[in-house]
């Protein structure tokens, strides 16, 4: 190009970065008047339409003529104007069932993201997990970017349904819990998350396989699985929010856990473990309604974060109060690949705010950045 600038490839992108330096060099032609204005006009709408301050974030300008451009800041170097030579297509599966928002406050919200992403929507048609988790399959076969739009429980069935490594996702929280919006910081209403999404990048995270039968973003074993299926009854019956979990926890903690005995493996070093409550494997801080149960997991940093909680009264509570504000302050933590536990009972494994099976063994292994998240 010309005085200001110099044309180059970027990610798979052709890229026209706009120097910061003046001058022009010697054998170099004059800017064309009109590829300049037009560069500056649709720099400035991508700006008018969003809002955003341009050296800050990312703008996608959203036009027929224009879709797929948008300008960016090199903050090393020098800012870009980018064009894709591929635009991501989306398509948007939501879970019917999953949270307690309404089912017409749920079609708004998703309505509002498809307007956004230019995104079909799938699965308020369908009347089972089974035909939702069927659906999942198909529809990652044909978009860029399968956007789920559900809880906890709805993402973990979806990246259990489809081919990871081909597939890229991104998530719009309807759920209750919402561990999964905290772990990957995801804020402001669902237009404004939508809009995230347009503009994110692909982040690999790491995930847990338990027991060679399931993936996971955080597991359990212990009071949690009974903790998950006693909250149904009470969701039945109409307590909601923060409640439905605090309620069944202390009735477990009361009535229906019976404390067992078991022995931990982490990378091949065993211990024992008496009057046990829970033994967490997570790939991120968070249990449900912002609880940073294990405060120093990350999601990409390639091992499985656990701990192990055989408190008593207590140090639960005052483990649950910090856990809502500093993070949690009890429990025996530790950091490995792989993990094995054995009880002397079996008991439910809790995965991703789920009850899945029942068993006196459980092993988890870390998979090393198989989920692609857009963010």
């Amino acid at each position: 190009m010309g005085r200001n600038g110099q044309q180059g490839i970027k990610g798979g992108q052709r890229c026209v970065f706009l120097s910061t330096q003046g001058g022009q060099r010697e054998g170099e032609q004059e800017d064309d008047p009109a590829e300049v204005i037009s560069s500056s006009l649709a720099v400035l709408r991508g700006a008018m339409i969003w809002g955003f301050r341009i050296i800050e974030s990312p703008i996608f300008i959203d036009n027929d003529l224009l879709h797929g451009y948008y300008y960016y800041i090199n903050r090393k170097e020098s800012s870009g104007f980018c064009i894709d030579d591929k635009s991501m297509k989306y398509a948007i599966i939501t879970n019917p069932s999953s949270g307690e928002m309404s089912a017409k406050k749920k079609r708004e919200e998703i309505e509002k993201a498809s307007r956004i992403l230019h995104a079909p929507v799938y699965g308020f048609e369908t009347n089972s997990r089974e035909e939702f988790i069927d659906l999942a399959k198909k529809v990652s076969a044909d978009c860029d970017v399968l956007v789920v739009g559900g809880g906890d429980g709805t993402f973990s069935d979806v990246i259990n349904a489809i081919d990871l490594p081909s597939n890229k996702i991104a998530f719009l929280p309807l759920g209750s819990g919402n561990a999964l919006r905290n772990a990957l910081g995801l804020e402001g209403t669902i237009s404004e998350i939508s809009r995230t999404i347009l503009a994110g990048r692909v982040h690999n995270y790491d995930l847990i396989e338990c027991s060679s039968r399931r993936l996971a973003f955080m597991v359990s074993v212990g009071i949690e699985g009974v903790v998950v299926r006693l909250r149904e009854k009470y969701l039945d019956v109409g307590i909601k929010g923060l409640q439905s979990y605090l309620i069944p926890t202390l009735d477990a903690y009361m009535r229906n856990y019976k404390r067992v005995s078991a022995s931990v493996a982490i990378d091949g070093v065993k211990f024992g473990v008496e009057d046990l409550m829970s033994i967490m494997v997570v790939k991120q801080p968070f249990f449900g309604y912002k609880m940073k149960v294990v405060p120093n997991a990350r999601f990409d940093d390639g091992k499985l974060h656990v701990m192990v909680i055989n408190s008593s009264f207590a140090e639960l509570l005052f483990g649950t109060v910090s856990s809502f504000t500093i993070g949690n302050l009890i429990g025996d933590y530790y950091t490995g690949e792989d993990v094995f536990v054995e009880t002397d009972e079996e008991l439910y494994i809790q995965i991703d705010g789920n009850v899945g099976w029942k068993a006196e063994s459980f092993e988890f292994k870390i998979r090393k950045g198989i989920l692609k998240v857009v963010h």
